[in-house]
């Protein structure tokens, strides 16, 4: 993944679904993402498939504090 300084504002993506077979693999990805400026985004899913394999995801938001659709809510 490629860090914010590498990715231009254009290439950012507002939503992430970071995948892994490994889960030391996605902790490398969520915790770059984190330092890059994304917010987790929901719980991260452990799924096992028919064939056996566990896959770990975590979904990453991108939130822009300048844009009124992506503030965070004030309770």
């Amino acid at each position: 993944m490629a860090s914010e300084s590498e990715r231009s504002n254009e290439q950012r993506l507002d939503y992430m679904l970071l995948t892994s077979v490994n889960k030391d693999e996605l902790n490398r990805k969520v915790s770059q993402a984190l330092r890059d400026g994304y917010k987790l985004h929901g719980s991260p899913v452990i799924n096992l498939s028919n064939n056996k394999n566990i896959y770990f995801a975590q979904a990453v938001i991108w939130t822009n504090s300048s844009d009124p659709f992506h503030q965070e809510p004030n309770f």
